[in-house]
């Protein structure tokens, strides 16, 4: 959601061009940078005094960005009830007059939003034009609905760039879903498993809680991230039955090159446990070393 308070443009109205610039960013790997750079694009399009740009996720977990000429960029300052009415508004895809219960203003306050269908993320521009019946305020709100459905496809797109390049190392077994489990993009190593499973395999998966599901094994991992749906698999092998399922994800993050520490974290243990589930890997599947044990469960039991 973002509030702008906007005065006469600073700047020829080349909306095309910004549009353009804006899709120019998605590469970018931080979403706060992200984010800033595409407030300085439409800056250059409507003079922007204040913003806040907040987003709900499916949990009705939200983040909120500030931005102002003379503070740049700040925590958000909406009230806690403000934010929970704002949260109530339906979807607006044209600029909606809003109550001044909710923002007490001389000026008139409006809205926009939309959701995206891919990620299930709202996003909504809460505006203050000095004078919405002057020319260049029409021209705003004009312009403010043209930018929203641009805004909102180029932040899903930057999100789904930087799932992928969490996700997709060489040979890696990944998958991207969008919020409803439908399949976005995914690994050759994935299909490959795809294919050996059941029909309702990856529905299963991508309606589970995130965590590990070992099924005929296969362990998978999911993750939400970044609004979509994060699917890494392992391919276990016959010899790996004896080692319980906690000694299976330590395996899984070894594959990964993670340090104890970094294992632990990941599941919420100590280092002393996963040092003592590391001495029972090795004694179940009979190597000696941790670097033996990486080279075999990459070599060997087949992660794909």
């Amino acid at each position: 959601m973002a509030l702008l308070q906007l005065t006469p443009s600073k700047k020829p109205l080349q909306p095309g061009q910004q549009i353009a610039r804006i899709y120019e960013r998605i590469q970018m790997q931080d979403e706060m940078a992200f984010k800033q750079a595409v407030i300085r694009q439409l800056d250059h399009v409507v003079a922007i005094e204040c913003l806040y740009w907040l987003v709900w996720d499916s949990e009705q977990r939200f983040d909120c960005m500030t931005y102002s000429n003379s503070d740049s960029y700040t925590a958000c300052s909406l009230t806690a009830e403000q934010i929970a009415t704002l949260n109530k508004l339906p979807l607006a895809k044209r600029p909606t007059s809003l109550s001044q219960d909710i923002f007490p203003a001389k000026e008139q306050v409006c809205y926009i939003s939309s959701q995206c269908c891919k990620t299930g993320r709202i996003h909504t521009l809460i505006v203050s034009v000095l004078n919405e019946t002057t020319e260049h305020g029409k021209r705003t709100m004009d312009l403010l609905a043209l930018f929203l459905p641009h805004l909102l496809q180029a932040s899903t797109l930057q999100q789904l760039n930087t799932a992928r390049a969490n996700y997709s190392q060489p040979g890696s077994a990944y998958a991207i879903c969008d919020s409803s489990g439908i399949f976005i993009e995914a690994s050759q190593a994935f299909e490959t498993i795809l294919d050996q499973m059941k029909e309702n395999w990856l529905e299963n998966i991508c309606n589970s809680a995130p965590g590990f599901i070992e099924t005929d094994n296969i362990l998978c991992r999911t993750q939400q991230a970044h609004g979509f749906i994060c699917l890494e698999a392992m391919r276990l092998p016959d010899s790996f039955s004896v080692l319980t399922s906690k000694e299976k994800q330590v395996c899984f993050f070894l594959s990964k090159a993670f340090t104890n520490k970094a294992i632990a974290e990941q599941l919420g243990s100590s280092e002393k446990t996963i040092e003592n589930q590391l001495t029972s890997i090795y004694k179940k599947s009979g190597v000696r070393s941790r670097a033996m044990l990486i080279h075999t469960i990459k070599d060997h039991y087949q992660i794909i």
